[in-house]
C-alpha cells in the first residue's frame, strides 16, 4: 500500500479515483434531486377544490385545508396519490379512492392523521359545522337499520 503512493502514479491514481468517486457521487445526488422535483405539489386552491368536490360544500375553512394538505404532504405516496385525485377525470383508481374517502373523513370528524399519528384538527369552526350533519346522518342510518330489523318478516 505504501508503495502505491509513493511514487506519482499512485497519487495520480488516488486523486483519479477520487474524481470518479466525487463525479459518481453528484450523479447520484443530482438524480435523487430530479426525483423529488417530479412529484407534483397540490395547492391549497386544488386541495379546497377537491375537497369542497369530495363533500359537496362551499366555504371550507382554508386554515383547516392547509393542515388537512401539509399532512398529505408529510407522505410521498399520499403526495402523489393527492396530485392524481386533483387531476383526475372521474375515473378513480383504488388508491385514489382510498384517499379520497380519507380527505372526507378528516373533514367530517377533524381528526387527520400525519407519520400515523392522529391529530385533532378541531380549532376550526368549518370543522364542527359538519359534526352535526354527519351525526344526524348516522343517527337516521341507525335508525333506519333497527327499523329494518325490527320489521315483521313475511
Amino acid at each position: 500500500m505504501f508503495l502505491f503512493f509513493s511514487n506519482r502514479l499512485g497519487c495520480l491514481g488516488s486523486i483519479a479515483i477520487s474524481i470518479a468517486g466525487t463525479a459518481l457521487l453528484l450523479m447520484v445526488m443530482r438524480s435523487c434531486a430530479v426525483r423529488a422535483q417530479e412529484i407534483p405539489r397540490v395547492t391549497l386552491d386544488d386541495f379546497v377544490e377537491v375537497s369542497q368536490r369530495l363533500l359537496g360544500r362551499s366555504n371550507l375553512d382554508r386554515e383547516t385545508a392547509q393542515i388537512y394538505l401539509t399532512a398529505l404532504n408529510a407522505d410521498a405516496d399520499s403526495a402523489v396519490t393527492l396530485a392524481y385525485v386533483v387531476q383526475s377525470n372521474g375515473n378513480p383508481t383504488p388508491e385514489q379512492r382510498a384517499l379520497s374517502a380519507t380527505i372526507v373523513q378528516w373533514w367530517q370528524t377533524g381528526v387527520y392523521e400525519i407519520h400515523g399519528e392522529p391529530r385533532l384538527a378541531a380549532r376550526s369552526r368549518a370543522v364542527w359545522s359538519a359534526y352535526p350533519a354527519a351525526v344526524e346522518s348516522m343517527i337516521e342510518s341507525k335508525l333506519h337499520e333497527e327499523r329494518v330489523h325490527a320489521a315483521p318478516q313475511a
